[in-house]
């Protein structure tokens, strides 16, 4: 077990943006899947993320109500059915943007779309917590209160998000 920290879905309004996590599937698939989901619900850019080697997760900016967001993402083919039945009992989802096993999260692929994102500062709650442990999160917030590790935690996640890998083949 080790310390990371994520992000959840959170956004101002009691709004939800998109997150999804896939375990052990084809990159191809994913987003096959994803192209269909962005354009039957004409989402925003969704951000594909290789969050440990042949371990994905997606985030998309566009804002829905939770009922909303939750059918989207449960409507998904090959979304992990523990990061469902997670995400259903805590009424949010949650992306790891921290390490892992020395692992760092890293952008792989856009698949974009020309609707507005959400803004980044929107998000609500980042969370500190023990992988592997998920009854561990701690909100950022009863954790420590500072603007300034907020806004590097921000600053994580837009890198993170825009680690794209040139030249990277998608696998088979």
């Amino acid at each position: 077990m080790e310390l990371t920290y994520g992000v959840s879905s959170e956004v101002d309004g009691d709004k939800h943006i998109l997150i999804w996590d896939f375990d052990e599937q084809k990159l191809t698939n994913i987003s096959n899947e994803l192209q269909k989901v962005s354009e039957a619900y004409k989402l925003s850019n969704i951000y594909v993320l290789e969050t440990s080697p042949d371990r994905y997760a997606a985030i998309c900016f566009s804002a829905f109500d939770w009922p909303t967001a939750l059918l989207i993402v449960a409507r998904t083919k090959y979304v992990d059915e523990n990061f469902l039945k997670l995400s259903i009992r805590q009424r949010f989802f949650t992306l790891r943007v921290g390490p892992k096993g020395g692992f760092r999260p890293r952008c792989v692929l856009v698949i974009s779309s020309d609707v507005a994102e959400t803004p980044l500062n929107d998000l609500q709650t980042w969370y500190v917590y023990v992988t592997g442990r998920k009854e561990a999160y701690r909100p950022l917030q009863d954790c420590i209160a500072d603007q300034h590790l907020v806004d590097w935690f921000q600053g994580r996640l837009a890198e993170v998000l825009s680690t794209k890998l040139e030249d990277r083949e998608v696998r088979e």
